[in-house]
């Protein structure tokens, strides 16, 4: 098959089993029911809806809509993407556009991939196989029994590709607008970089250029691992060309000053924003596995990819592969509590490094044998994505995803929302009930209020209990919202908790009210007997929201 035609089929066979728990969750939404859009990680998903819906209402600034606090409205943070996409959301329903993004920054980083490949690769097997690799491929987490990654939270002795999305290509695909994007700017950087390198001219960094001033404002982590294997490369090539390439310095020189405003902009931001700082600074800190369980996630990539780095004729630019691959995965052990997110990107390198290691393999055989080994070559890689997709399927029939979120919201929830959404004027503070079949979802964990984090990605509101990494001091404000529903609290603390944090509404699911659920028993002024400080606004079978008195 030609090469062409064998790219776009990959691609985009690989982009449609990537969207296919979606098309299912679609499908299989209940009665009564209303499908989110969402299979996994349906928190963090809220944030890029938020961030989209709060641009198509006129802003510019990143406000965070899961504070409470009068200072995250003061914020100079901006992000170009979601910017793009908010706009795009003024016309489209938010989750269209959400699932637009991740298609189409999908096809992209695709795109971008096949280009470095022909740049790189001079043999056109190995560059299909390669391409195959990188669209499907993961590790060995579905051999390993019990895997850690499984377990809430036990992620220091996890395989990556059971459970760091943006660490494995087709995991990106899957999950998020942003992880696809931002690896497609990583690998036009390294692209542009290979090009430049190649032909000595100023002019072919200026990809390098724009995918590094991007990556600096919309996915920052990026920069340093980027910027770590540019410098690694540039003087191993002086190292072992005996000399020093001062051209080659200049144009790295050159894409840093271009990286630079950008970057520098997050960190005046993240130095002079309280709430910005103190959610990096308060979010539970994001290690990365040891580093078996990090190579246990790339599986058979790692001796295809050794034997692939080992073809000096096939590979123009192998040398920038491995560095990529090598500092790539080094800079995820480097003392920072967000580690583990800067694994995102050398599953690419090795990938393609497999790829002409498996075709170096093929072709020492004659006959179908080739075909016959390449083929299972590519097999062998599968089986972690596929189960991935296949336990988010089966998670949907529960009403499920892997955390307490619910991929599905009844039909009075959503109306609800809707009620928030005309009436509630924009970042009314509102605080969010728990949920009393959250810990049937995900055990072991206290109740959570699944639709705190949902409120903002479907209204104009502010949630005051919204979302575990986001939320300034979540963990003491999941506390207070505990004691607020219990019935050994009494009215005058829960008046000071609205007022002090001027709450505008209460939204109560009508489900605590016939709860069991040890020490967070339903409040009784909730069923009617409420101070004089709150009256019903909506009133539907499952929710009910409460106002708070503006002269209270």
């Amino acid at each position: 098959m030609p090469e062409r035609r064998f790219t776009l089929l990959i691609g985009a066979l690989a982009l449609v089993v990537a969207s296919v728990p979606y098309f299912v969750g679609w499908l299989l939404t209940p009665a009564g029911s209303v499908y989110t859009g969402l299979t996994t990680n349906i928190d963090d998903s809220d944030v890029y809806l938020t961030w989209m819906r709060h641009v198509a209402s006129g802003a510019f600034f990143q406000h965070n809509q899961f504070c409470a606090e009068p200072e995250a409205r003061q914020t100079l943070l901006f992000n170009l993407w979601f910017l793009f996409l908010g706009t795009l959301s003024r016309v489209l329903p938010p989750i269209l556009v959400f699932h637009l993004a991740r298609i189409l920054g999908g096809a992209a980083l695709l795109w971008a991939v096949a280009r470095l490949l022909a740049l790189a690769v001079s043999d056109e097997r190995a560059r299909k196989l390669a391409f195959a690799l990188v669209c499907f491929s993961a590790g060995l987490g579905w051999l390993i029994p019990g895997n850690p990654s499984l377990k809430p939270f036990a992620f220091a002795k996890a395989t990556i590709d059971t459970f760091q999305h943006e660490a494995i290509t087709f995991q990106s695909l899957y999950y998020s607008p942003l992880f696809a994007p931002a690896t497609f700017a990583m690998v036009v950087f390294i692209t542009a970089l290979l090009r430049s390198e190649q032909t000595g001219k100023l002019r072919d960094t200026l990809p390098a250029c724009l995918a590094g001033f991007l990556l600096g404002n919309s996915h920052t982590y990026d920069v340093i691992p980027l910027f770590a294997v540019a410098f690694t490369w540039r003087l191993a090539s002086d190292i072992s060309q005996r000399k020093v390439s001062v051209s080659g310095w200049l144009r790295l020189i050159v894409i840093g000053a271009a990286t630079l405003p950008s970057t520098a902009h997050i960190a005046y931001v993240l130095k002079t924003d309280a709430i910005f700082r103190a959610r990096a600074n308060e979010t539970e800190p994001t290690y990365t596995s040891l580093l078996p369980w990090v190579l246990l996630g790339y599986g058979f990539l790692l001796p295809l990819g050794i034997l692939g780095a080992l073809q000096k004729t096939a590979t123009p630019g192998r040398g920038l592969l491995i560095c990529w691959a090598v500092v790539g995965v080094a800079v995820a052990y480097l003392p920072f509590e967000f580690q583990r997110k800067l694994l995102m990107g050398p599953h690419i390198p090795i990938a393609l490094l497999a790829g002409i290691g498996l075709s170096t393999l093929a072709g020492k055989l004659s006959g179908d044998f080739p075909k016959i080994l390449a083929l299972f070559g590519v097999l062998i890689t599968l089986p972690s994505n596929a189960l991935l997709l296949l336990r988010d399927i089966t998670r949907l029939q529960n009403n499920e995803s892997g955390t307490a979120y619910r991929p599905y919201l009844s039909s009075d929830e959503v109306s609800a929302l809707e009620w928030l959404r005309a009436h509630a004027p924009p970042d009314s503070i509102v605080l969010v009930a728990p949920d009393p079949t959250s810990h049937t979802r995900f055990p072991n964990t206290p109740l959570m209020p699944h639709l705190a984090a949902v409120v903002p990605a479907h209204t104009r509101c502010i949630s005051y209990n919204g979302h575990w990494s986001e939320t300034k001091a979540y963990g003491r404000k999941l506390g207070e919202t505990r004691r607020f529903f219990s019935q050994s609290t009494n009215d005058s603390q829960r008046e000071a908790l609205l007022v002090a944090n001027k709450i505008r509404y209460i939204l109560y699911l009508n489900r605590l009210a016939g709860a069991d659920l040890g020490d967070y028993v339903p409040v009784d002024w909730a069923m009617g007997k409420q101070p004089g400080a709150l009256h019903t606004v909506y009133t539907g079978s499952e929710v009910t929201i409460f106002e708070v008195s503006a002269d209270d």
